[in-house]
């Protein structure tokens, strides 16, 4: 079958794709304003939620839950005048919620308890340098008797790169505490707000990941269309072939490289510099306990140095400590015996052009042979000093 052939099956008369396309149309106030996509709108609900005096009447339950949460996972960042028992245990009708007070994008102080949530929402952008330290230099010297939890929201609960103090939070747990509130004090909230916050929900699992019928339907009009899919992905998928290409490039450019993982968005690799590592039985990373590897981030090219899974966690906690002695600054929360992954280093450039490998071959280079070469030169000289 001719290719115009493929094509014209594949979009006349198809009703499995007339239902996908009227899966994504659906109605939805969110979409329509493109409101799903930008920070400030996302943070303009999120302030409306945790203000108990607003019209969704939950009072103050998603503070507390959003408050405990964060407590739960970053233990060693519990406030110095209270606990998560404390917590669910008082009343916080006080609660005043700011939006953008000296440019922080929400902060929710309690005059009664002498505590502020300060949250700072990144969704399609990462923070620069110094952001999270003016804003909590400024809050710590604005309300100095008071015990501050920073937090750090992402989609992907990563963790602050500039200021060790904030805590991190992902919107699948957010997603996960509204859902689980509106669903269990529906009878409070009115019709019209509980609409409301169920298409801001639909927004954000649209965000984070599609419901299990439209990838069903995806998957079996896949499964019909193979041929003429893999035409268009290969016609219209020109930037991650781009990618590919700059990869293979690379990999000639540094042969002494072992490529342990590639795909067309992420290109993981450990180095002969490594020499003394030892294997861990893991598949992350082709069982190197090290990864160096480039990924697609927001519009950007970044590189990461991270420490995975060992086998043994207190050699994994000894390995981290040796990295301290060799000028890496270490979260606590990364010394705990459960943690698995840790990056030490991140950078990241502005990639102006996807499709263009020549462009993308010279930010990794820079990347790697600039931005990364001295810290990757003292990781081999932690590695190889350690007593495997």
């Amino acid at each position: 079958m001719s290719n115009s052939s493929l094509l014209f099956k594949l979009i006349t008369n198809n009703q499995k794709l007339e239902t996908l396309e009227a899966q994504i149309k659906k109605f939805n106030p969110f979409k329509i304003l493109k409101i799903e996509s930008h920070e400030i709108r996302h943070s303009n609900v999120l302030a409306w939620l945790l203000d108990p005096k607003e019209s969704h009447n939950l009072g103050d339950k998603i503070f507390k839950k959003i408050v405990s949460h964060v407590l739960i996972n970053n233990e060693e960042f519990t406030p110095t005048n209270l606990g998560i028992n404390d917590i669910q245990m008082y009343y916080f009708s006080d609660l005043i919620v700011y939006r953008e007070k000296n440019n922080i994008d929400i902060l929710v102080i309690s005059k009664a308890h002498n505590f502020i949530l300060l949250i700072e929402n990144k969704i399609y952008s990462r923070e620069t340098k110094h952001q999270l330290r003016k804003y909590l230099d400024y809050v710590q010297e604005e309300y100095k008797d008071f015990s501050i939890l920073p937090v750090l929201l992402t989609l992907e609960g990563v963790e602050a790169e500039n200021d060790d103090r904030f805590c991190s939070l992902d919107y699948f747990n957010v997603y996960e505490i509204v859902k689980f509130n509106t669903g269990l004090y529906k009878d409070y909230i009115p019709n019209d707000v509980f609409e409301f916050i169920q298409f801001y929900l639909k927004s954000l699992k649209g965000i984070l990941e599609m419901d299990e019928n439209t990838k069903k339907l995806c998957k079996e009009i896949y499964q019909q269309h193979k041929e003429a899919l893999d035409l268009i992905y290969q016609v219209v998928n020109i930037s991650e072939t781009a990618f590919l290409n700059a990869v293979e490039e690379f990999e000639k450019q540094h042969p002494l490289i072992k490529t342990t993982s590639k795909n067309n968005k992420m290109f993981w690799f450990t180095l002969p510099e490594f020499k003394n590592m030892k294997n861990m039985d893991y598949q992350w990373n082709g069982g190197y306990p090290v990864a160096i590897w480039f990924s697609d981030y927001y519009k950007n090219l970044k590189i990461i140095i991270e420490i995975g899974p060992f086998d043994r966690p207190e050699m994994r906690l000894e390995l981290l400590k040796h990295l301290e002695e060799n000028g890496f600054k270490i979260h606590e929360r990364s010394k705990r015996p459960e943690s698995t992954y840790t990056r030490i280093f991140t950078k990241y450039l502005k990639v102006n052009d996807w499709s263009d490998a020549d462009h993308l071959i010279g930010l990794m280079n820079h990347l790697y042979e600039k931005d990364a070469k001295e810290k990757i030169e003292r990781v081999a000289k932690a590695i190889n000093s350690f007593d495997w």
